[in-house]
């Protein structure tokens, strides 16, 4: 982690601010899933849920690592600007290990369909499970995505992370991480806790509240840790 933000974030305390809660919400607050070591795999294996619908086209290629990297198209870019060699073997689908969804033939969306993701076929690309299970890479996979992100046509999150250290920002922040509000107050909630100590807030209060606009405000009791 602390390459990670060294390499892809800086030294600036209120980019870290940004950053770090992102990663709380993203890897379920840093939980060891597999009781022996860090597995940082979508709940589920990328399994079809109604919830969230876009698993019927992503399907193996689910969120991994720190920022859950999601989506074939996002796994082969990032591939090639860490030049990871051609994978050589079976893969092996958590999901279904006798009926694996990803093969020497299986094709595979780039994006979702609605946002002109077209299919193609993975193979012999490197197995995606290296993103989660190797810490490096899980760590380095989130640095990446936060500074290659498009916003307004240009590239990297640090742009909105250099602007104020708002309720309003962290929101933005928020949807460029995961395209929606999911776990949009939790955010709020650490964004806050961290940036107070991050940046040496002076403030005598157990709690502050926090008034994204056009949300309900937050109340964040900063005795918890």
């Amino acid at each position: 982690m602390n390459l990670s933000i060294r390499k892809y974030i800086g030294g600036d305390k209120k980019r870290i601010s940004f950053f770090l809660p992102q990663t709380l919400l993203e890897t379920a607050q840093w939980r060891d899933l597999s009781g022996s070591r860090r597995l940082l795999h979508e709940w589920g294996f990328g399994r079809y849920n109604s919830v969230n619908p876009a698993t019927e086209y992503y399907t193996v290629f689910y969120g991994r690592g720190i920022m859950q990297l999601t989506w074939a198209g996002l796994y082969k870019t990032y591939g090639e600007y860490r030049s990871f060699p051609n994978h050589s073997g079976s893969y092996t689908d958590r999901l279904h290990p006798d009926a694996s969804r990803l093969t020497a033939v299986s094709t595979h969306y780039t994006a979702h369909p609605d946002d002109g993701g077209t299919l193609f076929r993975w193979s012999p690309r490197f197995d995606p499970d290296i993103v989660a299970e190797d810490s490096y890479n899980a760590c380095d996979s989130g640095g990446f995505y936060w500074a290659s992100k498009v916003y307004k046509h240009k590239t990297s999150m640090n742009r909105v992370a250099d602007e104020d250290f708002t309720a309003d920002n962290v929101g933005l922040i928020n949807r460029l991480v995961n395209g929606g509000s999911n776990g949009y107050y939790e955010r709020q909630a650490y964004s806050k806790f961290i940036g107070i100590y991050l940046m040496d807030e002076v403030n005598t209060n157990t709690t502050v509240s926090v008034s994204p606009t056009g949300k309900s405000h937050i109340v964040v009791d900063l005795t918890k840790s």
